[in-house]
């Protein structure tokens, strides 16, 4: 954002490539045009996002009272339910409001884009016409997956037509606006990445995502299982869909949005899933799977406002890290992507001190996790996983396995070798002069080491870098971590030195 704000160009390095190392180019672009008048971006993303979602979750109670799907008299314990479930299952507004991600806006265009097809009458104005056409554009420029939701929302417009008339003709006419803009939206995206940055698709795409289909659905499947743990209310809801299937097939609404609920998990099983916490990416399509949910419990039963408030309070003291533990203990499952971040650039800032003094500038470091480390460091940063590198993402190295953790597995030994960065993260450790641990071995982390495919094995690696300790004679701490040789060889004597150690 940054960068593309100050009139770089969308680049991860001020000078670098092209690179599109970010999954939502409408995000970005949004954050960038912030970024121009204020460097307190974060209270204005969180502030977008709060009023999205809070006006999405509005437009689903509005809903509620304008269909009322059970009767008047059922109306308020409809929506309180859904309201609560809302709240009792943490992770929605961690995810859509407080990540400051592009969770929030893409929520609230899959919560509009429902409801526009929930209440589509078959006979539309001109103004729908462009409403939903301009969701549609939205939806494709905020995340990759826009193309099948993008696909179900048109295809829903004309489904109501065909179950109403079993009118095919009309039903493609209902649907022709949508496809043309769907398809034009496209083709000029594509079109402008393959120009700019000469790949059709992100570059977080490519880095993240396995080309091996059997792999992508076990660690989609595995992942559906963490969260229908994490959340009940899901594995719930995909029980009473099957007990229901008749009855959901004599009605539209509820057919579009079991549709609705079996879009958002194909998704993971068809890219793998990711290794966050609480399922980031089915939290945005949470408020239509929880509006199925209660139609399906009150269809079942209609509860009143007590029985209602009775299995909220249920619910809250009997799921998966509660939103009471995470208040009183301030840790939660995506609390340590926020530490990540916040540790990045509290190194980062320590690194521009240490290295303020050397001749030839800031050394090229590279990073596992790339995000608080580029933004902070002066020098230039090597994301070794692929996000923001192509020549990484894209690389197929023959004889050595591309699988490894789960969003961690770009990682290619032959690109580090060729790409050689001066510092390698492989281990990093900032600490005092007079502590004793400076110059024992330096530890490799298991992860690490996975991460890297046991780089530290290869001789090659051997070879040309070195763990070292790194002092600045100007400052009272010093630098645990791998160096290449050759980095090495250029340190001015006069302000720095260095001590080989081991490591383990």
């Amino acid at each position: 954002m940054r960068n593309f704000s100050e009139g770089h160009g969308f680049v991860y390095n001020v000078g670098g490539e092209r690179v599109e190392g970010f999954t939502s180019l409408f995000w970005t672009i949004l954050g960038a045009g912030i970024y121009h008048f204020t460097d307190s971006i974060g209270p204005v993303l969180m502030l977008i996002n709060i009023v999205v979602i809070t006006y999405s979750i509005y437009k689903y109670l509005l809903f509620i009272q304008e269909n009322q799907p059970y009767g008047s008299k059922l109306t308020v314990p409809f929506q309180v339910l859904f309201a609560s479930l809302i709240v009792v299952i943490p992770g929605f507004f961690s995810w859509t409001v407080i990540a400051l991600l592009e969770t929030g806006i893409w929520c609230s265009v899959l919560s509009l884009l429902l409801l526009f097809v929930l209440k589509n009458t078959g006979r539309s104005k001109i103004s729908d016409e462009i409403y939903f056409c301009s969701l549609i554009v939205i939806l494709i420029l905020i995340r990759p997956e826009s193309l099948l939701w993008g696909l179900f929302f048109v295809s829903a417009r004309g489904f109501k037509v065909a179950y109403d008339t079993r009118n095919i003709r009309a039903s493609f006419y209902q649907m022709l606006p949508g496809i043309i803009i769907y398809i034009i939206t496209i083709s000029i995206l594509i079109t402008w990445r393959i120009s700019y940055f000469g790949f059709p698709l992100p570059n977080t795409f490519y880095a993240k995502v396995s080309g091996d289909k059997l792999h992508n659905l076990l660690y989609g499947g595995f992942y559906l299982y963490k969260n229908f743990l994490h959340n009940p209310l899901l594995l719930l809801t995909a029980l009473l869909v099957l007990i229901n299937i008749k009855a959901i097939s004599k009605s539209y609404l509820l057919i579009i949005l079991t549709g609705f609920f079996g879009v958002t998990l194909f998704i993971p099983l068809y890219t793998g899933g990711d290794h966050f916490g609480m399922g980031r990416f089915i939290q945005p399509s949470l408020l239509g799977v929880y509006l199925l949910l209660v139609l399906l419990i009150f269809q079942k039963r209609q509860l009143s406002l007590k029985e209602v408030s009775a299995l909220v309070l249920f619910l809250s003291f009997t799921s998966q890290n509660s939103w009471y533990e995470s208040i009183l203990f301030r840790s939660g499952p995506i609390s340590h992507e926020f530490a990540l971040a916040q540790s990045g650039r509290s190194k980062s800032e320590r690194l521009n001190k240490f290295f303020s003094y050397e001749d030839d500038g800031y050394p090229e470091i590279g990073v596992l996790t790339a995000g608080g480390s580029a933004y902070t460091y002066l020098g230039k940063t090597n994301d070794l996983l692929g996000l923001n590198n192509s020549e990484m993402a894209h690389f197929e190295e023959v004889g050595v396995s591309s699988n490894g953790p789960k969003n961690h597995s770009g990682f290619k030994q032959e690109v580090f070798f060729k790409q050689e960065p001066d510092i390698f993260f492989l281990s990093l450790e900032i600490l005092e002069n007079d502590d004793p641990r400076l110059y024992e071995p330096l530890t490799i982390g298991e992860f690490s080491r996975e991460v890297f495919k046991s780089i530290d094995s290869n001789p090659e690696f051997e070879n040309e870098f070195d763990a070292v300790v790194i002092s600045n004679l100007h400052l009272d701490y010093s630098i645990k971590t791998f160096a290449s040789e050759d980095f090495l060889a250029t340190l001015d004597v006069e302000d720095y030195s260095y001590k080989k150690i081991s490591y383990k």
